[in-house]
């Protein structure tokens, strides 16, 4: 969700957009055109909390997604995927990862990711789907006891050059990166000034270079984090379909990140005319919900209960895409 203006924010993103403006890339190098051409100011994407000034966008229908001449993730997206599990880290709920790993397999499948493929890029095709490539378990140290968005562009970086994922394909790839519970993350500085997952949002989708990804902290962890701030409650599912609240929250969540990342990769793509993209509009909006708390079923066997996203063609939410 692109965030009010703030000194301090706007700060940083400039000094990310001269970053991500110095590679080459086809896809950078559009995005960055249109990132400059484009009326909307420059703002980072995120999943705000409840009560965070997450405000109800859905109830403007008339409000559609307009295209800002980005490119969007065209065609069959490969999710690589990143738990970074320091080993004296507290440990994820049991199931937590196989689960968060299977809804990223089936997720390219669901009918919540299609409604994406009504949203064109200027090349291309719109997207289609989403398969899972590559995993990998860091289990070093944080750099520090409050994260900030560049040391996760650090580790993909890290990582990317450990040879032990598959080569991305420019504008075909993103990255989730998933911390320990207790961690916090900030956008721009630590708290109590920054932009942090303690306090304002879940998640949030980004890019660097070419590069694309999507920051996903433990989002059902409430309490005290390593930094000593307090991690206050609004990321959590109403029902756990899978019985596991941990892993049911932060599929929810992940898949808001994933089809902005898919309709908006580069910041510059679709979004409406206050800023906010295919997800914000329906935050924590759920389709109706069968016996167990799910919203949508993949293969007839694989529950969720997952946000609905914004279907211009229908001008309102949906879970089901045309």
């Amino acid at each position: 969700m692109k965030l009010k203006p703030r000194s301090y924010f706007f700060v940083g993103m400039l000094a990310f957009t001269l970053a991500a403006l110095a590679a080459i890339p086809l896809h950078a190098t559009l995005a960055a055109k249109a990132q400059a051409s484009s009326a909307a100011p420059t703002a980072n994407r995120m999943t705000l909390r409840q009560g965070a000034g997450n405000t109800a966008a859905h109830t403007n229908p008339s409000n559609n997604l307009e295209y800002h001449g980005g490119p969007v993730m065209s065609g069959i997206t490969t999710i690589d995927v990143i738990f970074c599990y320091p080993t004296r880290s507290q440990p994820v709920a049991p199931g937590y990862n196989s689960l968060v790993l299977r809804y990223l397999s089936d997720s390219g499948r669901t009918s919540v990711y299609r409604n994406n493929r009504q949203y064109h890029g200027n090349v291309g095709a719109p997207p289609a789907g989403a398969f899972l490539g590559d995993v990998f378990t860091d289990t070093k140290a944080y750099p520090a006891p409050t994260l900030l968005d560049s040391d996760l562009q650090a580790e993909i970086s890290h990582v990317q050059s450990l040879g032990v994922f598959h080569p991305s394909e420019a504008g075909h790839t993103v990255y989730f990166v998933f911390l320990a519970p207790a961690q916090n993350l900030c956008f721009d500085v630590p708290p109590p000034n920054g932009t942090c997952f303690n306090n304002i949002f879940c998640a949030y989708h980004n890019f660097f270079g070419s590069t694309i990804y999507a920051a996903m902290p433990y989002v059902n962890f409430v309490g005290l984090a390593t930094d000593g701030s307090t991690v206050v409650p609004g990321c959590s599912t109403p029902t756990s379909p899978n019985n596991n609240i941990d892993a049911d929250s932060e599929i929810n969540v992940m898949s808001h990140e994933q089809n902005e990342s898919a309709t908006d990769p580069y910041l510059n793509a679709w979004f409406d005319a206050d800023g906010n993209e295919v997800g914000d509009k329906c935050s924590f909006t759920f389709g109706p919900l069968d016996a167990i708390g799910a919203d949508i079923v993949v293969f007839g066997h694989d529950p969720y209960i997952v946000q609905e996203e914004w279907d211009n063609r229908r001008n309102g939410c949906t879970i089901a895409g045309p």
